[in-house]
């Protein structure tokens, strides 16, 4: 049986799709011309620009480690 990898706030929103920040708005929009974009937590935090789901699927579970490991702010 795999390893649970959950964490109690921290999601990542939807499943790794692309988002952007809007100059106009004001806030994270997802992205749905290109695949490039950024990866964001529940708890607020963002990747670097990925160019997949996937990659920013490896982000978030690094990211989900390094907060068990009390590397990264909770």
């Amino acid at each position: 049986m795999p390893e649970n990898t959950r964490l109690s706030g921290h999601t990542l929103r939807s499943e790794g799709a692309p988002f952007s920040w809007t100059q106009n708005g004001g806030r994270y929009v997802r992205t749905r011309i290109t695949w490039t974009g950024k990866g964001l937590c529940s708890c607020g935090a963002t990747s670097e620009e990925l160019t997949s789901n996937n990659a920013r699927k490896r982000w978030h579970r690094a990211h989900k480690d390094a907060i068990r490991e009390g590397q990264a702010d909770a």
